[in-house]
């Protein structure tokens, strides 16, 4: 299996947090910087990037909607803003999917504001940045795992959401836990971009 891999007990058991962690550990080997994690009682309120000052657009309220991880790959301009879930099922609950839409449309519109109003010479313009949706989930040895990752997938491009999307499967093999992406939410030249960006990720086979 290719790509970043995690060691852990052979009976540990893949929670949200556990695959959440994972996908950080993974794109910061591949090179991301994390501006965002909401870990279980952790320091969850703001995102950070750098040369942007601590402000109320930073800042997540207690009882906001707030996305699970947000990372940045300055070398090609991507930044990914991912939903966390320890069972696929759960991000195509009507009501969880419609909290999820409005949480990647209000950090995307946060993010460029962001950018655009402090201006930080290390980062692209709010134009040129390319911000993608993640799903993040593990893998499932369930007959109806397939017939749901595709139903998210016809969920989203339904949704009328301007943003490509991105499918993160946490992997287990023995006593490794490998990270897989799946980028053919995307167009041809952003799965290519998203591909160099992600590294040693190995991609989700879905055949």
């Amino acid at each position: 299996m290719v790509g970043h891999h995690l060691t852990c007990n052979r009976t540990f058991k893949l929670t949200e947090q556990v695959c959440l962690q994972c996908a950080s550990v993974a794109l910061q080997a591949a090179g991301w910087k994390e501006w965002f994690c909401n870990p279980t009682a952790g320091p969850w309120k703001r995102i950070k990037i750098n040369g942007v000052p601590d402000s109320q657009l930073t800042r997540f309220g207690k009882k906001e909607n707030r996305p699970d991880l947000i990372a940045y790959n300055k070398t090609h301009s991507l930044v990914l803003v991912i939903e966390a879930k320890d069972v696929l099922r759960k991000l195509v609950a009507p009501e969880q999917f419609s909290k999820t839409q409005g949480v990647f449309t209000s950090v995307r519109r946060r993010i460029r504001q962001l950018i655009r109003q402090y201006e930080v010479l290390q980062l692209p313009s709010a134009r040129e940045l390319k911000i993608l949706c993640g799903y993040l989930f593990p893998l499932q040895e369930d007959s109806r795992f397939s017939t749901t990752l595709n139903g998210l997938r016809r969920m989203h491009q339904r949704s009328g959401s301007a943003a490509e999307h991105v499918l993160f499967v946490v992997q287990r093999k023995g006593n490794d836990l490998y990270v897989l992406f799946d980028s053919t939410g995307c167009s041809r030249t952003t799965g290519a971009t998203l591909a160099k960006a992600l590294g040693g990720l190995g991609k989700y086979d879905t055949r």
